[in-house]
């Protein structure tokens, strides 16, 4: 990915991305300021172990937060994507 003159590192699309995504979201919303929580950063992740562990991270946060007793049990999550067994795949209403 590059800019119109061709010669901005791939690197820098990510940031060029969310800066723009955050001014169209502070004009929506009339705010300014930070928007992110503190310590929030963009990682790329470039193992698939270090996917999987991001993604199980993920998809056990509300059931760290008691809020459901299995990670499945979510309704907004995408666990029941990742699921090994085909008809839970097939029956998840978020593709």
């Amino acid at each position: 990915m590059s800019n119109d003159s061709g010669n901005e590192p791939q690197s820098n699309a990510l940031p060029r991305t969310t800066l723009r995504y955050l001014l169209r979201l502070h004009a929506a919303r009339g705010s300014r300021g930070p928007f992110w929580q503190h310590q929030f950063w963009d990682r790329f992740v470039r193992h698939e172990r270090e996917f999987q562990e991001r993604l199980d991270y993920m998809h056990l946060n509300p059931v760290r937060k008691g809020l459901v007793k299995r990670p499945e049990n979510w309704r907004w999550s995408s666990y029941n994507n990742f699921a090994l067994d085909q008809a839970t795949v097939a029956a998840c209403p978020y593709k």
